[in-house]
């Protein structure tokens, strides 16, 4: 579980570096050399996507995270409960 979530995390960041590439191509120059955002083009729509994905993947991939330590904690004290002791 907790390498899913590293996954998921690794991912979402990859996406969120895409998506802010994606978003600064999304401004282009007009016939007056003047770098207008177009909210229309395709650069701004793989940008709003990918930017969404890497959203959904970061905070799912954090959740996930939060829950395999707190397993992971739970299990080692169990298993340090029930030792023997010499």
């Amino acid at each position: 579980m907790k390498n899913n979530a590293l996954t998921y995390l690794v991912i979402g960041t990859i996406l969120l570096i895409i998506g802010g590439i994606f978003l600064f191509l999304s401004f282009r120059y007009n016939v007056r050399k003047v770098r207008v955002f177009t909210p229309g083009s395709t650069e701004f729509v793989v940008s709003v996507i990918s930017l969404a994905i890497s959203a959904f993947a970061i905070v799912f991939g954090t959740i996930r995270l939060i829950y395999s330590q707190s397993r992971i904690k739970g299990s080692q004290k169990t298993i340090l409960a029930t030792e023997l002791k010499k």
